[in-house]
């Protein structure tokens, strides 16, 4: 079997693309249980509910999501670029709305935060697996 080489180039270029990815989970894993218990005021028993689910549908939807994209055909803008691009946005898009959507939806807190947080879960697959 033959080893490809990377250059230092490419290694940079992964280290600088994960170093976003870093800071968005590490503020999620800290601060989103007290944000929506303390400050949103919901039940700390539906917030550890919404991260089990979270995590055991992301045991199902980070495969699927691999497959998909490792399906996903060469564009003029190559094969990963596209997915890259509006994986990036949709967090993005998402990323905020687990903060803020709970200020638009008052009277639905519980449903607003259970659809942004397993979005995000998602959406976050779309940027985060054609890196690796």
């Amino acid at each position: 079997m033959q080893q490809t080489r990377i250059s230092v180039k490419e290694k940079i270029g992964f280290a600088l693309t994960n170093l976003g990815n870093i800071p968005v989970m590490t503020l999620l894993n800290t601060y989103l249980l007290i944000f929506y218990t303390d400050v949103i005021g919901i039940n700390p028993a539906v917030v550890s509910t919404l991260f089990l689910v979270s995590r055991l549908l992301d045991g199902f939807s980070d495969p699927l999501l691999g497959f998909l994209i490792d399906r996903f055909p060469v564009t003029r803008f190559g094969k990963y670029r596209p997915i890259l691009v509006l994986g990036t946005v949709i967090c993005c898009i998402n990323y905020l709305l687990v903060w803020f959507a709970t200020l638009l939806f008052t009277s639905q807190k519980i449903v607003v935060i259970y659809i942004s947080y397993i979005l995000l879960g998602i959406t976050f697959d779309l940027m985060d697996n054609p890196i690796k």
